[in-house]
């Protein structure tokens, strides 16, 4: 380990100990990390005063695992290869560093600056990126499933055919970045402002999209399933586009049924009841018909508030579809919208294993808008004849009620 050769008795307030030790020479650290991460943890953990100067250091392919580089000037240092795991590089000044390649799973990036730094092909899987500043960064490629980019700041960033599965977006400021191609599956991008960003051909399927705010995307060729618009304790509300989401959340939160397209208006249909995995045939034969389902997890709740919104969802629907098989909490939705809503049609389902509807349901045949009773053996069975024994039917009804 490099000696500081200071005499504290001559120098009790320190001054010389932080005047030689900001002077020591980009060699004199290097040499230190040299000597292995041990000895480099050590030091920085005798003098955290001390800021460690890197820049335009050759570490490619070195092993710094767990290596303390918390806020060193790491500009135009070659990293390439490098494997930097556990390493904190938490406020690291990594402007224009080559980090290609390079593993940095579960590594510490919290507040760092990523000024075209690049990053193609790295592994960053569970890595804590919080508040980093991504500018003219380039991910393509990279591995970042599982990692944290909560309150980070992404500018004309390259994030193209990178796997964001499970990261944490939220309160992300994103403009003008690249997403081509990109795996967002079960990302959490609530509360981020997403602008004037290349989103084609991306999967964002069950993404947390709460309170988002996006302009200006392109979005030609993306997934955008199961997008789950409601925050984290609340009943899961899923829908199948960006736009129809804010519209959504924005009736939701406001109780104000806004302008809206009458476009996407006409393709919206609200799925109740079986909430189970089996009903995604339903679902992938709505999409495969335009429509737009609107799903709700009825398992997690059967509160007041849960039924007014399914109320309030059933307004802007097209119709209804209902799955009375495993009634649970649908008899009290149906109840809320059945004799209030004239204008909706209702398509009940049932699987023949339940014999018969649930007894309250017979009240609800009455009424003109409840269709009747579609029976299925399987989900297969019910998707063959979906079009006809479903679709054309609801549809009819839908256009009689609006004296279409």
């Amino acid at each position: 380990m490099v000696k500081n050769n200071i005499d504290f008795k001559t120098n009790p307030t320190g001054i010389e100990i932080e005047t030689r030790l900001k002077n020591r020479t980009n060699k004199q650290q290097l040499d230190l990390l040299r000597q292995g991460v041990k000895a480099w943890n050590e030091e920085r953990q005798q003098n955290p005063q001390i800021r460690p100067d890197l820049k335009m250091a050759n570490l490619k392919r070195v092993n710094l695992s767990t290596a303390n580089l918390s806020g060193a000037d790491l500009s135009l240092v070659n990293f390439s290869g490098a494997n930097l795991t556990s390493a904190n590089l938490s406020g690291a000044n990594l402007s224009r560093a080559n980090l290609s390649g390079a593993d940095l799973r579960w590594a510490d990036l919290s507040g760092a600056l990523l000024d075209g730094t690049d990053l193609n092909g790295a592994l960053l899987s569970a890595a804590n990126l919080s508040k980093a500043k991504f500018n003219k960064t380039n991910l393509k490629g990279a591995v970042l499933s599982g990692s944290n980019l909560s309150n980070s700041e992404i500018s004309e960033a390259n994030f193209s055919g990178a796997d964001l599965r499970w990261a944490n977006l939220r309160r992300a400021v994103v403009s003008v970045a690249d997403f081509r191609k990109t795996d967002l599956r079960w990302a959490n991008l609530s509360e981020a402002q997403v602008v004037r960003t290349n989103l084609e051909g991306a999967n964002l399927e069950e993404c947390s999209i709460y309170g988002i705010s996006t302009l200006g995307l392109k979005l030609k060729g993306a997934k955008q399933l199961s997008l789950v618009i409601t925050t984290f304790g609340e009943p899961a509300i899923a829908v199948d586009n960006l736009e129809v989401a804010e519209f959504i959340s924005r009736l939701l939160n406001t109780q104000k049924i806004p302008d809206f397209n009458n476009t996407i208006s006409s393709k919206v249909i609200l799925v109740l009841g079986r909430c189970t995995h089996e009903r995604k045939p339903i679902l992938d034969a709505l999409r495969k018909y335009n429509y737009l389902p609107v799903v709700i997890d009825c398992e997690t709740s059967t509160s007041k508030d849960l039924t007014e919104t399914i109320s309030t969802l059933a307004q802007i629907s097209r119709f209804i579809i209902a799955d009375l098989t495993d009634p649970r909490s649908i008899p009290q939705e149906l109840h809320a919208i059945i004799p209030n809503l004239q204008s909706v049609p209702v398509q009940p389902l049932l699987h023949t294993s339940a014999q018969k509807e649930y007894a309250m349901f017979e009240d609800f045949q009455r009424y003109p808008w409840v269709l009747e009773t579609y029976w299925y053996n399987a989900f297969e069975e019910a998707i063959a004849s979906f079009k006809n024994k479903v679709i054309v039917p609801a549809e009819a009804k839908a256009r009689a009620l609006l004296g279409g």
